[in-house]
């Protein structure tokens, strides 16, 4: 039966957990799971050990940590794994906790967030329970996902990332580098799958008001590419045209055996 375990990094080995008093985490990951294959397994694992960086006596351990995780993937059903560098009482540890995949979807109904809570925006992590709760409030409003707008400009999304495409569908925007945010994996494949049928992608800022009429996507590790169907007292958006689902299968098609990146050196 698929549930959810938590495992401990001690003694350089995975130790099963019940239950962990987490004070804080510092650094996050996570990616989906099927049949032990990861789409940009590398990139994930890439974003978590810039994230390790400034702590460097733990970034050897880190590589340790994440090819014993690697090793327990399971390679058979749907799974969302995640692994975090938490702080415990009076010492950091590495967690990982194997997860089962939660339902996803193709659509979401969007919502301007009240506010923004997060404390350190290019880190994946610190900030999750914040943006949690965000998305619960939006949950509140009947919408899937809160859109972030700092400085009047479009972010992120509590869980996401924000792209558009132009009236012509041959330019694909994503939200521009002036404001800060994670740097989005799942992102960074669907613009690789653009250029490879000659879209041009573009960084730029948009206000909400500049969706009015656009095709919009919202994009993360768990549902890959989500259109988004409607902002509730936002920007009229544009009904799906039938892209996403060519770009969604693509995505799907780039996953690989978690396998490839243990051990030795990684591809």
């Amino acid at each position: 039966m698929s549930r959810h375990q938590t495992f401990l990094w001690s003694n350089a080995q995975l130790i099963p957990s019940e239950a962990t008093p987490v004070e804080s985490v510092v650094v996050a990951d996570s990616w989906r799971v099927e049949d032990g294959k990861v789409v940009a397994l590398d990139r994930h694992l890439e974003r978590f050990f810039t994230g390790i960086e400034p702590h460097t006596r733990l970034h050897e351990s880190s590589r340790e940590f994440v090819d014993a995780v690697l090793g327990q993937l399971p390679t058979e059903g749907s799974w969302f794994p995640r692994i975090d560098l938490i702080g415990t009482g009076d010492q950091w540890t590495f967690r990982y906790q194997l997860r089962p995949r939660p339902a996803v979807t193709d659509w979401a109904v969007l919502a301007t967030a009240r506010l923004d809570p997060r404390k350190y925006p290019r880190t994946k992590g610190p900030d999750l329970e914040a943006l949690l709760a965000l998305r619960g409030e939006a949950s509140e409003r009947g919408a899937d996902e809160a859109i972030i707008v700092r400085n009047g400009y479009v972010c992120e999304g509590a869980y996401s990332t924000v792209m558009a495409w132009s009236p012509d569908r041959r330019t694909l925007y994503s939200m521009g580098p002036q404001e800060p945010r994670i740097a989005s994996v799942t992102e960074s494949v669907v613009a690789d799958i653009a250029h490879t049928r000659g879209v041009t992608v573009v960084q730029e800022r948009f206000r909400p008001d500049d969706l009015d009429g656009l095709e919009v996507w919202v994009l993360s590790a768990l549902h890959g590419i989500r259109h988004a169907v409607s902002w509730r007292e936002g920007p009229s958006l544009l009904a799906p045209s039938g892209i996403r689902d060519d770009y969604q299968r693509e995505w799907l098609q780039r996953g690989a055996p978690a396998s490839v990146e243990i051990s030795g050196e990684r591809k």
